[in-house]
């Protein structure tokens, strides 16, 4: 499976839910910052959170690389 580059800003906050996202946001931000959630571990779960039916796909992006190089 792919893993796109980038998401929407709409698949954060499916992920997060829909009661105090910002308070949710901030306790991420803060384990993020003091090294207690590594980056990739955010990448996977945000990923991982929807099934193929959730949504459809226009909100995966992906960078395909240059054929010159």
């Amino acid at each position: 499976m792919r893993t796109p580059d980038k998401i929407d800003r709409a698949s954060i906050e499916q992920w997060l839910g829909t009661g105090n996202q910002l308070d949710e946001a901030i306790i991420i931000l803060v384990d993020m910052f003091n090294g207690d959630y590594p980056i990739e571990n955010f990448r996977e779960d945000v990923l991982s959170y929807f099934q193929p039916d959730d949504r459809d796909e226009s909100w995966i992006t992906f960078t395909l690389p240059d054929k010159d190089k």
